[in-house]
């Protein structure tokens, strides 16, 4: 993947865009998107990092990985090796939006520090809402692919969602 001009290093693989979205998105404003939490996790939430230049933001809240491939890509358990099926999605592939997490806060701060340990986390839902809801580690349920696949893809709940973004994490 190429962001911004800047071509991440070795082992930055085509879901990495889970957390370069937001330099996408709004390249024009980057000073208002400085995250304030960037003292707190260097590695998380910054501009630059890892030689990347002061126009690529790497984002707290990671984007789903079902938000970049056609929900084949996720069918049936298991990704699948076809790059046709890696491609830009739609909000209208949503089938269940109040079920299906878009955003997912990771590291950013000391609430979401506390939600981890309680199993829980921050999501951006598919019909705009904002909630707390349970969050599982690993692909350890029903609703998660269980293979991260050869793009770099995570089977992490809400990440690698069965069935992409026809599916539901809840």
């Amino acid at each position: 993947i190429v962001i911004n001009g800047w071509f991440p290093p070795l082992g930055a693989s085509y879901f990495s865009q889970r957390n370069f979205w937001l330099s996408v998105i709004c390249p024009d404003y980057y000073e208002a998107w400085r995250d304030p939490y960037a003292d707190i996790n260097p590695n998380l939430g910054f501009f630059g990092g890892d030689d990347a230049p002061e126009n690529v933001l790497q984002s707290t809240f990671w984007m789903t990985d079902s938000a970049f491939a056609d929900p084949r890509y996720f069918a049936d358990g298991d990704v699948s090796s076809d790059p046709a099926l890696l491609r830009a999605t739609r909000t209208s592939e949503v089938r269940y939006p109040s079920n299906k997490a878009i955003l997912t806060l990771l590291y950013a701060d000391e609430i979401a520090r506390n939600l981890h340990n309680h199993d829980q986390n921050i999501f951006a839902m598919g019909d705009g809402s904002a909630e707390i809801r349970p969050w599982y580690r690993g692909a350890e349920n029903q609703w998660t692919v269980s293979d991260s696949g050869p793009f770099g893809g995570i089977d992490w709940h809400t990440m690698g969602t069965l069935n992409g973004l026809r599916g539901r994490d809840w």
